[in-house]
């Protein structure tokens, strides 16, 4: 009898008997003795009918073994029958949690090109990841999020990436998972779904996203996660820390490329948003707004932070706008101010209306007694007059 007709034997006697015959070690035994990829895969489908963890190495080696000649290649039948090998075999180390086959699922993952195997590859791939291998998944799944082509097949990859990453327990894996539940990701790919509810899980989001914002990530993901926190914001007393640090952040980063320059006016636009909602009240505000006001790139953007220091009414606002008000009026002395400057007065103005404080009344006095125009002088003598007197 040859080889084959003997291995054959060997599959079917024991269906003849009852199951306890196929323990998890003839089993094994048959495995390592198969010839062909239909006999490996024949042998596969009776363990995973009868599953044991001591299956674990032999499946490391098969999927090895397997690996090395080269899944996608040959012909269409043969193929299909490694295909079919593979994707029992990626799923059992995952499963199992086969350490030892990290490299071979790194490798599969970068190397296959049919979506659902890569996929399933990712998957297995989170389940026994070292920190390499999560920064590596990271960083796939970033690269798709940034996606000009947004093809079926990049999401079924974007899929299995997601559950796998879920899958490391490691809050490295947080900002790729973030990024994704705001993707393009179409809604029947369950991508942003399943993402979204993964880093929920993570901790609380507030915290998590936070941290995000004034972490080492691109800027691109970081506006990301600020512009979460305007339409998601967590409780007010945590917003209005947070939104300080991370517009301060914004304003001490340094970028080199113009690109970069764009995305951090962007970011840091985005955090002043996030500032003047929660972090009126907050004294630490007064400086980033300070900055902001003084570099006056944006008309609206100025007015509303003025008008945030108004309603804030902390000391140091206050006294930040009244220091203000001197510098335009020593301005005014010395030969007049701008129509931009005027701009910023007019609502300086309107910013001693709403605060009402005595404090405004040297400022004030001193106003009504420059050259400015009536209408503004009459304006500051009004305010004046409703100040109370203490």
């Amino acid at each position: 009898m040859n080889r084959t007709f003997i291995f054959l034997w060997a599959l079917i006697v024991p269906s003849l008997f009852s199951q306890q015959q196929e323990s998890p070690p003839q089993l094994i035994n048959l495995l390592r003795r198969s010839f062909t990829d239909q006999e490996r895969l024949s042998v596969v489908q009776r363990m995973v009918a009868n599953p044991s963890p001591d299956y674990a190495e032999v499946f490391g080696q098969t999927l090895r073994d397997l690996a090395g000649r080269r899944i996608e290649t040959g012909s269409q039948q043969d193929q299909r029958i490694k295909m079919d090998l593979a994707t029992i075999l990626i799923q059992q180390v995952g499963n199992l949690r086969v350490k030892d086959a990290e490299r071979d699922l790194f490798d599969l993952s970068r190397d296959l090109r049919n979506p659902v195997l890569r996929g399933e590859a990712f998957l297995a791939l989170g389940r026994v990841a070292s920190s390499e291998s999560v920064l590596y998944m990271k960083e796939v799944l970033l690269q798709l999020c940034d996606s000009t082509a947004r093809t079926r097949d990049e999401e079924i990859v974007a899929y299995g990436l997601v559950r796998g990453l879920a899958e490391t327990n490691d809050v490295a894996a947080f900002p790729a998972l973030f990024v994704a539940s705001r993707s393009w990701f179409t809604g029947r790919s369950q991508v942003k779904q399943t993402a979204e509810q993964k880093w929920k899980k993570m901790g609380d989001p507030t915290e998590l996203v936070s941290a995000m914002a004034v972490s080492g990530e691109a800027l691109r993901y970081k506006i990301i996660a600020v512009r979460y926190l305007i339409e998601n914001p967590g409780p007010e007393p945590v917003m209005s820390e947070k939104a300080v640090q991370i517009l301060n952040h914004g304003l001490n980063l340094r970028v080199a490329s113009p690109v970069e320059a764009r995305f951090l006016d962007q970011f840091t636009r985005e955090a002043a948003r996030l500032a003047i909602r929660f972090s009126q009240s907050n004294p630490d505000s007064v400086e980033p707004f300070r900055r902001l006001i003084e570099l006056n790139r944006d008309w609206a953007e100025t007015v509303a932070l003025i008008d945030a220091l108004a309603r804030g009414r902390t000391d140091p606002g206050i006294e930040y706008l009244v220091t203000l008000l001197q510098q335009f009026n020593q301005r005014q002395s010395a030969g007049g101010n701008n129509d931009a400057a005027l701009r910023i007065i007019n609502q300086l103005l309107a910013s001693f209306e709403v605060i009402a404080d005595p404090r405004t009344r040297s400022v004030l006095l001193e106003f009504v007694g420059l050259n400015y125009s009536p209408a503004l002088r009459q304006r500051a003598q009004g305010i004046l007059n409703k100040l109370p007197s203490q």
